[in-house]
């Protein structure tokens, strides 16, 4: 993957290979390319559907069908046209680059969460849905309503889309580990705005990480620090007493 041209660097934040992908159902040769990969702050998405391999550079943006030009490297082009958007090439392990034109810019494969598939609710019990694995991607279910596929966006956030035109209902913000999602609405007036709440199902309150946790008040509690220099001034109060009384006598 070596270029003369100027490149974007990027950093991994994991580097393990992302071992959420099922390779069921995938070619062999397209199963390691497939999953989500970090440049800067946005997330790529490389996913395989009936028609092959497509790639979406930005949550924003449509969908790039991808075709194999050798084994390691592929164009990404737009249904309604037959130019390349971009040349992707593949080291066969975590980093891809891309480029348009003389522009190169590099990005690198990131683990896909292993916690925030689950049943889930509000803290009052009243409301639950479930994300689940279907077919190598996460899909939001709930009873009476149709499901909703996930698309990562951020490290931390998640797009809950229609299936049929796309369309971004909610956001998600899950930190990996914890037992609490944020629900937030999509971009727009409101956007970033947190809708709701909610926990893991058969998690406590008091989950770790949780966004409850968060706004808890810090324990009364004396830290051990704060219990020796308590017993210091005590020994300092009762020395002066001691030497008051010892000057009294005198």
């Amino acid at each position: 993957l070596e270029t003369s041209t100027p490149v974007i660097m990027v950093h991994s934040t994991d580097d393990c290979i992302n071992g959420g992908i099922a390779a069921e159902g995938l070619a062999l040769e397209d199963a390691p390319i497939v999953g989500e990969w970090r440049h800067v702050e946005k997330i790529l998405t490389i996913s395989r559907g009936t028609s092959g391999l497509s790639i979406r550079v930005e949550s924003s943006l449509p969908a790039l069908k991808m075709d194999r030009v050798e084994d390691t490297r592929w164009k990404a082009i737009q249904s309604s046209s037959s130019e390349p958007e971009y040349e992707v090439a593949f080291d066969g392990k975590n980093t891809l680059r891309l480029q348009k034109g003389a522009a190169n810019f590099f990005a690198h494969r990131v683990m896909q969460t292993k916690t925030l598939a689950g049943k889930w609710e509000t803290t009052s019990g009243t409301k639950r849905f479930e994300i689940a694995h279907v077919s190598g991607s996460l899909q939001l279910r709930a009873e009476g309503r149709g499901a909703l596929r996930l698309l990562r966006r951020g490290l931390l956030e998640w797009e809950a889309r229609t299936e049929d035109e796309d369309e971004v209902v909610y956001v998600l913000e899950h930190t990996e580990g914890t037992d609490r999602v944020a629900i937030k609405r999509p971009d727009g007036p409101d956007g970033g705005k947190v809708m709701l709440e909610v926990r893991r199902v058969g998690s406590s309150n008091g989950g770790s990480g949780g966004l409850e946790s968060a706004s808890r008040p810090p324990s009364t509690a004396a830290t051990p620090q704060e219990e020796r220099g308590s017993s210091r001034r005590e020994r300092d109060r009762s020395r002066r007493g001691s030497r008051s009384r010892d000057g009294e006598r005198k």
